[in-house]
């Protein structure tokens, strides 16, 4: 599973890389309609030296544009250094995938050792006496199921007959409360009352009314208790109801607000977009008057050579701003596209943040496995101490069946056969422990190394 997991996340980091590749190439494009705006300006400058001769009018109109020009490079800049940032993550993206390869390749090894012990154990001749040994518990585990299913039944008729003294002591109660009531209504005295309320008796002779109303009183006791400690967890979940909810709240309001600053931002290229178009307007209409004056001074040749001249620097003037007008849009477009990048690599973020979760989770399962494991590692130890004393008592064994063998008598050779089965049922169960003590020492390293992987992965 965690093989198939980390191959996933490789997927997820290799998708993420192809965007930043995509985003490094439109940084690059930015870069260069920087540098071509650069050139522009420095033209720009040129023409200011030129038309200072001309009016003043037409000096602040060049400066304007200038000023909107800066601005942008301004703004290309500030795109330049997310895209050092973005190169950056890059270059940890790289580094991290190499590392998951070399712990991909480390699992492989471990996997390839693990099947290969699986497969001698499968092999091993000794595995029908551990197929006994587990039957034996399997059947000593089905008498404990056994015992606690007797065990829950005498509770159930317990809880029965308490059910049942309550309910007759419900009815005893209403009954009671109706002789008390008829007794009212009567007017009787307070003689007669005292002495039909000593002769009723609920259960027979033995009982009387005050040791019901204790019993009572302590069944209610422990339904009360019951109800507050009810209570109390039914407020607890109240209030981590309100933290979740809080919480939630607080990282909404986080995403509103970086939305309302991206569209900010996007409202003043718009703005920018709409002073430009005020601007051309302004123009057209100065083209006009000037046709209309070009029609009056055509019977003069001199006018009519001047604002020609004229004529032509204003057409050249407009083709200049449309052309800035389109680059200005250009800018807007790739500036919305920016923003739906981001939105993607928020998306990605957070479909990592779940995996991280996830891992964590598995962190924790396998850290209980360590433990479990280590258990066993400790009882398998004492057994094995064991098994050396027993070995020690076989060596013991085998020096009374030699003797045995030079006495050379009938029941001799019996003790010897006995000797020789406990001898031979020693070893296996001695074989048994170490194949098991080999299993446990490999899934301890494998585990080890899954350690490593997951702390090299936080």
């Amino acid at each position: 599973k965690k093989k198939t997991k980390l191959s996933a996340s490789s997927g997820k980091f290799e998708e993420v890389l192809s965007r930043l590749e995509v985003a490094e190439r439109e940084a690059e494009q930015k870069t260069f309609e920087c540098s071509s705006q650069k050139k522009t300006i420095a033209i720009l400058e040129d023409k200011i030296t030129e038309i200072r001769q001309t009016s003043i009018e037409e000096k602040g109109a060049y400066m304007d544009e200038i000023e909107n020009l800066k601005s942008n490079l301004r703004r290309l800049e500030q795109v330049d250094s997310i895209n050092a940032l973005y190169k950056k993550k890059l270059e940890e993206t790289t580094d991290f995938k190499n590392r998951i390869r070399e712990l991909e390749d480390q699992v492989e090894g471990f996997m390839s050792q693990i099947e290969d012990n699986e497969r001698e154990i499968k092999m091993s001749k000794d595995y029908k006496n551990l197929y006994k040994g587990l039957q034996t518990e399997l059947a000593e585990e089905r008498e404990k199921t056994m015992k606690l299913m007797v065990e829950n039944n005498d509770l159930k008729a317990i809880m029965s007959d308490k059910v049942a003294d309550i309910e007759r002591l419900q009815k005893v109660i209403e009954i009671r409360d109706a002789q008390l009531r008829k007794k009212l209504n009567e007017n009787r005295y307070r003689e007669d009352y005292d002495e039909d309320f000593e002769n009723f008796n609920i259960r027979g002779p033995d009982n009387d009314l005050e040791t019901l109303d204790k019993e009572l009183g302590e069944n209610f006791g422990e339904f009360g208790d019951q109800e507050d400690s009810i209570q109390k967890l039914k407020v607890e979940n109240d209030k981590l109801k309100q933290q979740i909810r809080d919480y939630e709240n607080s990282i909404l309001q986080k995403l509103e607000n970086e939305m309302q600053k991206k569209d900010s931002t996007l409202k003043t290229s718009q703005e920018d977009m709409i002073r430009i178009q005020k601007r051309l307007e302004i123009f057209e209409k100065q083209n006009k008057d000037l046709k209309v004056e070009i029609d009056k001074l055509r019977n003069n040749e001199f006018g009519m050579i001047e604002l020609q001249n004229e004529y032509k620097i204003m057409k050249s003037e407009r083709k200049a701003t449309k052309d800035k007008i389109t680059k200005l849009q250009a800018k807007v477009k790739s500036l919305e596209e920016f923003k739906m990048e981001l939105d993607r690599l928020k998306k990605t973020h957070a479909d990592l943040e779940d995996e991280k979760k996830e891992l964590k989770i598995e962190i924790k399962e396998t850290r209980a496995l360590l433990e479990k494991h280590k258990e066993e590692n400790f009882n398998i130890k004492n057994k094995l101490i064991e098994k050396e004393k027993e070995l020690k008592y076989s060596n013991l064994m085998k020096f009374e069946i030699e003797a045995l063998k030079n006495k050379g008598s009938d029941q001799n050779n019996e003790k010897i056969t006995q000797i020789e089965k406990q001898k031979d049922d020693i070893e296996k169960e001695n074989e048994i422990l170490r194949l098991r003590l080999q299993i446990t020492i490999l899934k301890n390293s494998y585990e080890d190394a899954m350690k490593l992987h997951d702390s090299e992965i936080k």
